[in-house]
C-alpha cells in the first residue's frame, strides 16, 4: 500500500459521520495494526475483521493485536504453508465473508 492509499483509508476511515464502524480487511498485518491505532486513537467505535490465509503470519498478527478487543483476525486456511500461495484455489477464503451474516461499512483489500 502507498503512503498516499494510506492517508486516503485513515481519512475515510474518520470522516465518516457513522458511529460504529464494521470493517472487513482481507490479508492482515500492518494495514491491521495502523488503523485501528488510528481509530483507538481518534475515539472511533469499530469492529475489525481480518482474514488471513497464512497460519504463521496469523499467528504474528494475532499476538499483536491481542490487547485489542474489537479486533478480530480469522484465520483461512487454504492448506499451504508456502507464503506465496501462486497454485492455491482461494475461492473460499475470497467467498467466506458473505456466510457471515454480517454488514461491513468498509472493505480493504489488502491481501
Amino acid at each position: 500500500m502507498t503512503e498516499e492509499e494510506v492517508r486516503l483509508i485513515e481519512t475515510e476511515l474518520l470522516r465518516t459521520e457513522l458511529s460504529h464502524l464494521e470493517v472487513l480487511e482481507w490479508g492482515s498485518g500492518g494495514s491491521t495494526l495502523h488503523f485501528t491505532r488510528i481509530l483507538r486513537e481518534a475515539k472511533r467505535s469499530y469492529r475489525w475483521l481480518s482474514l488471513e490465509y497464512n497460519r504463521a503470519w496469523h499467528r504474528k498478527v494475532v499476538k499483536a493485536t491481542r490487547t485489542d478487543p474489537h479486533v478480530e483476525v480469522m484465520l483461512f486456511d487454504v492448506g499451504n504453508k508456502r507464503l506465496r500461495q501462486r497454485h492455491t484455489d482461494m475461492t473460499g477464503y475470497i467467498k467466506h465473508p458473505a456466510s457471515l451474516g454480517r454488514r461491513f461499512d468498509v472493505i480493504i483489500v489488502d491481501g
